[in-house]
């Protein structure tokens, strides 16, 4: 800013100071998302942490340990980064995810095992229990499906070997709108859900219609980021408009594109439905509808909490372990069988 007024020089280093605060910035919606899925985890089943409060206040305060120091991963664009550096942004970026993951087992196991203590059975059959024609449970569990499928392609992103050849592609918007809309858009709309019917003494605008819109926010969602990430592999740019070239690009470019297109109208009018939903629930003067959306209430079990095993948690997370180096694994494969002319550099993402 001062060099913008003419008032001082031109910062050396301010590449590298933009990617620490942009880092750090686009972590705090998330840090949101993460209070938000405990708060109505609690509303809408009754259930706290088996883990004990302390134990969920370290894992949210582990943000401030994992997050900053990950930031080298958006200066691999840089030409001038040493190897060295880009080794240890690479491991570094392995632990970003630490505290979004150990939350998401937090709240599953606390779930999970409340509902085997009232005597839910089934590898997933606790889960029937959930009030899902409620919509902001809709809401809540798709965002976290979608922050599965994000995590999973945000981490092959993220190697170092990786991220010059794709930052500057499709494949970031196509990763990165699980995260945008189907994590954080959906939670805070399932928080509005509960938030503004409390507030102003009304009822929900049609929950039947608005916990049916996850899932199609979610099918858009997939198109969308199966067709961008596709078009990032073949190195359709994200930074320019028209990308035909004037019929110069590969055929499979449109098409690509075209399919993105779709998704994101699928996924945009879903959203806007929910939100037109919201809206209406805001400003609705007509007196409340009798009907009321469903809760639980898992607080008390018969067998008492921890009486069962709860795995779903530590296994969902083994399994995007897994995925992460499976589609890891296929990005390597796929990029060593492109011939690959010129590389470009210094632009971040």
């Amino acid at each position: 800013m001062l060099w913008s007024l003419g008032a001082g020089p031109f910062p050396a280093d301010h590449g590298t100071e933009w990617h620490i605060l942009f880092h750090n910035l686009h972590y705090l919606p998330l840090m949101a998302t993460v209070l938000m899925w405990y708060v109505l985890t609690e509303h809408l089943t009754g259930v706290k942490s088996i883990h004990g409060a302390r134990m969920s206040k370290i894992v949210f305060a582990a943000y401030l340990v994992f997050v900053p120091p990950t930031s080298l991963y958006h200066m691999f664009l840089e030409p001038n980064l040493s190897e060295g550096v880009r080794v240890v942004g690479s491991l570094l970026s392995l632990f970003v995810s630490v505290p979004t993951l150990a939350a998401f087992a937090i709240i599953v196991s606390s779930l999970e095992a409340s509902a085997r203590a009232r005597g839910a059975t089934g590898f997933f059959g606790w889960m029937r229990g959930l009030p899902w024609d409620n919509p902001a449970m809709t809401n809540m569990g798709w965002a976290v499906v979608n922050m599965m499928v994000g995590i999973t392609f945000a981490f092959v992103l993220i190697q170092g070997e990786l991220a010059p050849m794709l930052s500057d592609t499709f494949f970031v918007p196509g990763y990165f709108h699980f995260f945008a809309v189907g994590v954080l858009t959906q939670t805070f709309l399932a928080a509005m859900m509960v938030m503004l019917p409390a507030l102003s003494g009304g009822s929900l605008w049609r929950p039947a219609v608005l916990r049916r819109m996850p899932v199609v926010v979610t099918i858009g969602l997939l198109i969308f980021g199966a067709a961008g990430i596709t078009a990032g592999f073949m190195g359709v740019p994200r930074r320019v408009f028209d990308v035909s070239y004037g019929g110069m690009a590969p055929a499979a470019w449109p098409v690509l594109m075209a399919l993105v297109g779709i998704g994101a109208t699928v996924f945009a009018v879903a959203i806007s439905v929910t939100v037109y939903g919201v809206v209406r629930t805001l400003l609705s003067r007509r007196a409340p509808v009798a009907t009321k959306v469903p809760v639980v209430d898992w607080r008390a079990g018969a067998r008492g909490v921890g009486a069962a095993p709860a795995w779903t948690g530590p296994v969902s997370v083994a399994a995007l372990v897994a995925a992460m180096y499976v589609f890891t694994i296929i990005a390597f494969k796929l990029i060593q069988s492109l011939p690959i002319v010129a590389l470009g550099g210094g632009h971040g993402h």
